[in-house]
């Protein structure tokens, strides 16, 4: 987990990433800034969206934006906080109001002891355990949903070490091929 995470974290610090989203989530809107947020917040409310997905390579301004324009077109946002804890804490996150957080490991740095988000190199810090009754009793005062996916960690894992044999599975059959193929050639 350290290392994915560790990745990100480096991307965002050497390339500009909302190129590289709108790459990777072709559907998904990609926003630079608090007035883009805004605007595609509108745009959502006005198609008569369920919910809106922040993602993890938003900036502070733009999460923000985001998730206070949801609120007041009272549209449900379930997704990442971004990876940087200097850019969004958690429980900055939970005190703001997202309603739901994908993934658990959108709380990793919120527990790594010593963990540095400027660092370049891969670490694997040690997990403060005393904080998680803090930070589910914070989850639980502010009515957040958490939906742990940790079958995505460990198939993302998996898929590192012997792809060919997960996209064989008959799950995966289902999937588009162009989709497929993209991730056996892009990763």
């Amino acid at each position: 987990m350290t290392t994915i995470l560790g990745i990100i974290l480096i991307w965002r610090k050497i390339l500009p990433l909302a190129p590289l989203a709108a790459r990777i989530l072709p559907q998904a809107t990609v926003v630079e800034t608090a007035s883009q947020a805004r605007a595609a917040v509108k745009k959502q409310a006005k198609a008569g969206v369920d919910f809106i997905k922040p993602y993890d390579f938003l900036t502070r301004e733009t999460y923000f934006a985001t998730i206070k324009d949801a609120q007041e077109y009272r549209i449900y946002t379930a997704g990442h906080i971004p990876d940087d804890p200097e850019v969004v804490a958690v429980q900055e996150a939970l005190t703001f109001g997202q309603n739901e957080i994908v993934h658990m490991d959108e709380f990793s740095h919120e527990f790594w002891i010593n963990y540095d988000p400027k660092s370049l190199k891969k670490i694997d810090w040690d997990i403060d355990l005393s904080r998680i009754d803090e930070v589910v009793e914070s989850v639980a005062k502010h009515k957040t949903a958490i939906t742990a996916t940790l079958v995505t960690n460990e198939v993302v894992l998996l898929g590192i070490e012997d792809l060919e044999t997960i996209l064989q599975k008959p799950e995966y059959q289902i999937i588009r091929p162009s989709l497929i193929e993209r991730w056996r050639t892009e990763g």
